[in-house]
């Protein structure tokens, strides 16, 4: 992991995400790439202004120069408090008007960022990460993307849950995600909740097969269920579960890798770092 784009919107998730990242490069010797998206179109109501005239006539200029004046202030005095924390860190400032989950996405890549993190305050957040757009983040990113939840204390990564639905993509999942932490000693536990379906053995064993490296890091377990919600908050507790791991959709967001039995506000509720690749 070298490089890392930091997206934050000033809400009270951003604090969050921050303090997560200044402990994470304690082991990576990563940049940081702290990046805020401004809403750049301050427009009047339509009925105001005859028709003909185009749109960009109708973009208060002087509103946008405030928003953007206060941001650049806002990400300046972000950066100077990573610095005072992590001295040595390149801290990189971006500034993009636009719509954020496009100016993400496109600054990621322009970057060359391995991972980005943006800070998440659940379901009633008045944040820009905490609805449809960070939906549309999640699932069209193509590098990973970690959030953060509200509140959360960083602790040292060590147990992975990757809920499974025996996608094609599980071995590379499984292996993005040790190379992505590779400086950090952790377990990944690939878990499939059923109901005793003998196919699902042999799909689990198929799986199993597939990996030869790092054995040792890795559990399998097929676990008999019944309530889905109550049994993978069971296994988070009873095994230290430290972030989950899944595939983002952009159709039924999360219901194929759960069978539409396990939502994104469930995910929210285990109050844990979550990481999501494109599917």
């Amino acid at each position: 992991m070298k490089k890392i784009l930091l997206a934050v919107d000033f809400s009270e998730g951003t604090n969050s995400a921050c303090n997560y990242v200044m402990e994470l490069i304690k082991y990576y010797d990563a940049e940081i790439y702290l990046f805020h998206s401004y809403f750049d179109k301050i427009l009047v109501s339509e009925s105001g202004f005859p028709t003909g005239i185009g749109a960009d006539s109708l973009i208060n200029k002087t509103v946008v120069s405030g928003i953007r004046e206060q941001a650049q202030t806002d990400i300046t005095e972000l950066q100077s408090c990573i610095l005072s924390k992590t001295p040595g860190t390149k801290v990189h400032t971006i500034i993009e008007g636009g719509e954020a989950e496009d100016e993400i996405i496109n600054t990621a890549k322009e970057v060359g960022a391995d991972l980005i993190i943006i800070g998440n305050s659940g379901e009633a957040s008045r944040g820009i990460f905490s609805g449809s757009i960070s939906k549309k983040i999640l699932c069209n990113a193509d590098v990973p993307v970690l959030m953060i939840p509200l509140n959360f204390k960083f602790q040292e990564l060590k147990n992975v849950l990757y809920l499974t639905e025996f996608s094609e993509r599980d071995f590379e999942i499984i292996n993005r995600t040790f190379t992505l932490f590779n400086k950090q000693k952790i377990t990944i536990h690939t878990v499939h909740m059923d109901r005793g379906n003998r196919e699902c053995t042999e799909q689990m064993d198929q799986l199993k097969a597939q990996i030869t490296e790092k054995e040792d890091l890795l559990c399998f377990n097929l676990v008999e269920s019944n309530d889905i919600h109550q049994d993978v908050e069971k296994y988070i507790l009873e095994n230290n579960i430290d972030m989950v791991v899944f595939l983002s959709h952009k159709r039924n967001f999360l219901n194929e890798l759960f069978s539409a039995k396990f939502s994104k506000r469930d995910l929210y509720k285990t109050n844990l770092p979550l990481l999501a690749y494109k599917a």
